[in-house]
């Protein structure tokens, strides 16, 4: 990384909006025809590694009016404490005077119930369109310094950023963009201008005009609530009397509260993995081991070596073309899969850059390497944290690398998952990432579809998968409990 980059990294990731007094205007120009290309790029992609989609699960094509590109205007006024006023013709009033946020409509005031979660101004789909909030650059994509210029008044910093390593593209269709061009502003740290590109055109353009710096009207209080006379109504608790179903989906789904129970008396990362292990000895948690080889960008191979691996391929591998699988039986050769998760968060740890306060807690070491150990604290107050997003996570970084050595993530304050890397070693020039059938293994295709993960079931156990699979509500989170906590036995 060239020290322009590192220069700018820094500059960007101290951005904090909300201690900002500024005026602008945001203008915003969208394409619906790109965006559409580009929804069908990402529906075709999902296709290719998911399988077809049921038609009830079909979005319905948008149909692009006519006229071309979309043009908007909102004035924009901040100051700290996380105060602001966005208004705009067609687009309402919303004013926050740093706890409430109303959105003012046809002379009345709608209260919103909760505070907008931090993540909420994170990345391009919020009112500010990521241009006060430029954290998602450094987290999402990699950086060029490719000048300067003056913009008004403002000195800026000219960027382009290509989306990252493919294992860490997480973030919707943003993945699938050219590039993104931004000015940044080379004081404050936010942008004065930001240009999506798809296929050459340009899909969203967004940009800051006529900043003002400590503008007078900033420090008028009546700025950042409503006006006097204006009723102020709140909207009605929108699953207010809901009873969840009973079924078994959501009976599995309820288990979150069996997540483990603070641990006592633990004042370091070795005692923490002590007292994980003793538990999952208890009450049957997961403990896996995996061989890890990687290569950047998009190399892997992952061999799985112990574990709760029941119905689950023993090896993956991905040459940047084709992904191959390795069974009892059988190799299965389908198209590019992204590393795992819990692996690509431990290899590319950009992702904390967008989203978590990071806390240097001090040097320590880890099966033998030097790291830092680092505390990263979910910057959306815990109150409002879905149940199923992590508050905190306690991590190793490694010296040399720069990746993760270790990662545990708490919910509630409770430790719920553990990863470690160990053994770290340069890779043999032999290593390969692609399986090779042994003789008298069968070669076949994989569609790259949620089934292409598992052996087939026996018969027997056919109709419980099904019924599992039925319970839509819960799918989504059964899967994650079954990454994480080992599956109790059958009745």
């Amino acid at each position: 990384m060239s020290r322009d980059v590192s220069d700018l990294v820094g500059l960007v990731y101290r951005t904090d909006w909300k201690r900002l007094s500024l005026s602008a205007t945001i203008s915003r120009t969208f394409d619906p025809e790109v965006a559409r290309r580009l929804a069908e790029r990402k529906a075709a992609l999902l296709r290719r590694r998911m399988g077809p989609f049921p038609a009830a699960q079909r979005a319905p094509r948008v149909e692009v009016p006519e006229g071309g590109p979309v043009h908007a205007e909102r004035h924009l006024l901040t100051a700290p404490a996380g105060r602001y006023r966005l208004d705009g013709r067609h687009h309402g009033l919303d004013i926050c005077d740093g706890e409430r946020t109303w959105r003012i409509s046809r002379g009345v005031a709608h209260v919103e119930r909760w505070p907008r979660p931090a993540s909420y101004f994170y990345g391009l789909l919020t009112p500010f369109y990521g241009l006060l909030t430029p954290q998602w650059l450094i987290a999402w994509y990699e950086l060029q310094v490719v000048g300067s210029e003056l913009a008004g008044n403002r000195t800026a910093i000219r960027v382009t950023g290509v989306p990252r390593t493919p294992w860490t593209q997480r973030h919707g269709r943003y993945e699938l963009l050219d590039r993104v061009e931004v000015l940044v502003d080379a004081e404050l740290g936010i942008l004065l201008r930001s240009r999506q590109v798809f296929e050459g055109q340009t899909r969203e353009s967004a940009e800051l005009r006529g900043l003002v710096i400590n503008p007078p009207e900033a420090a008028e209080p009546g700025q950042f609530v409503p006006p006097p006379g204006v009723p102020a109504t709140e909207d009605a608790e929108p699953f207010a009397g809901f009873e969840p179903p009973s079924s078994a989906g959501w009976e599995v789904a309820g288990t979150v509260g069996g997540l483990p129970a603070p641990l006592e008396g633990i004042f370091g990362p070795d005692s923490v993995w002590e007292a994980l292990g003793e538990r999952a000895a208890e009450d049957r948690r997961v403990h896996r081991v995996v061989r890890l080889s990687a290569r950047i960008p998009g190399q892997y191979r992952l061999d799985y070596l112990s574990g709760d691996l029941e119905k689950r391929y023993k090896a993956i591998a991905c040459d940047r073309q084709h992904t191959t699988k390795l069974f009892n039986d059988r190799v299965t050769t389908g198209p590019v899969k992204p590393l795992d998760p819990s692996f690509a968060l431990m290899l590319d740890p950009a992702w904390l850059l967008v989203g978590w306060r990071l806390a240097v807690i001090g040097p320590v070491s880890v099966a033998g390497r030097d790291g830092i150990h680092l505390r990263a604290v979910s910057a959306q107050p815990a109150e409002n944290t879905p149940f199923n997003l992590p508050t905190r996570n306690d991590l190793v970084l490694d010296t040399e690398l720069g990746i993760l050595l270790r990662k545990t993530t708490y919910f509630s304050d409770r430790p719920a998952t553990r990863t470690e890397l160990r053994d770290l070693r340069p890779l043999d020039d032999s290593t390969s990432f692609r399986i090779v059938p042994a003789p008298g293994m069968r070669s076949t295709t994989d569609s790259g579809g949620p089934f292409g993960d598992r052996n087939l079931p026996r018969p027997a156990e056919a109709a419980a998968t099904a019924a599992t699979l039925a319970a839509a509500g819960a799918v989504a989170f059964t899967g994650w409990l079954e990454k994480h906590r080992a599956r109790r036995p059958r009745p």
